[in-house]
């Protein structure tokens, strides 16, 4: 399995295709996406497409939705770490083992050649939901997503939630311990090395009840 927008963390990806299926369970896929400026096709075929217009063809919510996955956040980057993501997109999985398994559908495949002809760059972390996120990231007009490598320090006096970080499926060098979900536009005075963030409008948000389901259920 090869991508175009990023490097498979080959020895975690193989180990969702074996997961023990009595220990699977729901998970957050968590997207930071940064999109080409014009769409590449693979075909070659001549388009005026621009990498997220490629993108927004690719939206698999009818895939999704047969494979009982839900889209937990969908929205696009403003203000804090604009320079190098685009859109922030999470999807809640049922399983690890569904996650995987739709990468062979052919209702995906049919899609994912847009989103290889528009996606320039993107890390893509599993994420696990240990504990509720507070109710006041639901007044806030934006969310700032901090990954946070193992050992970096985080404080603030806005209100967040933290879902732990399993591994990358597909990125770059970098690792995380921890997704901190904040509520506003983060003031940082420094970013720890090896971290990554972005603040992004939510244009579809259900982060808060899907994590609360999640726990509950």
């Amino acid at each position: 399995m090869a991508y175009n927008f990023g490097t498979i963390n080959g020895p975690y990806a193989a180990s969702l295709f074996t997961y023990d299926p009595h220990a699977d369970g729901p998970v957050f896929m968590v997207n930071f996406m940064r999109y080409k400026e014009v769409a590449v096709y693979d075909d070659g075929r001549e388009t005026t497409l621009s990498g997220q217009e490629a993108d927004d063809l690719y939206a698999p919510l009818d895939v999704l939705g047969r494979i009982g996955a839900d889209v937990a956040f969908h929205g696009e980057v403003e203000g804090l770490g604009e320079r190098e993501w685009h859109r922030i997109g999470i999807v809640r999985y049922p399983t690890r083992k569904s996650f995987m398994d739709m990468q062979s559908r052919p209702d995906f495949l049919e899609r994912f050649v847009h989103k290889e002809a528009g996606m320039e760059f993107t890390i893509v972390m599993t994420t696990l939901a240990t504990s509720p996120l507070p109710d006041e990231l639901l007044e806030a007009e934006h969310l700032t997503f901090l990954g946070l490598p193992e050992g970096a320090a985080f404080e603030s006096t806005q209100p967040f939630g933290v879902l732990a970080v399993e591994d990358v499926v597909i990125g770059d060098e970098r690792r995380f311990d921890r997704l901190v979900v904040v509520g506003g536009s983060l003031e940082l005075f420094s970013l720890p090395e090896g971290a990554v963030v972005a603040t992004a409008v939510r244009e579809l948000d259900a982060m808060v009840t899907l994590v609360a389901e999640t726990i509950g259920g």
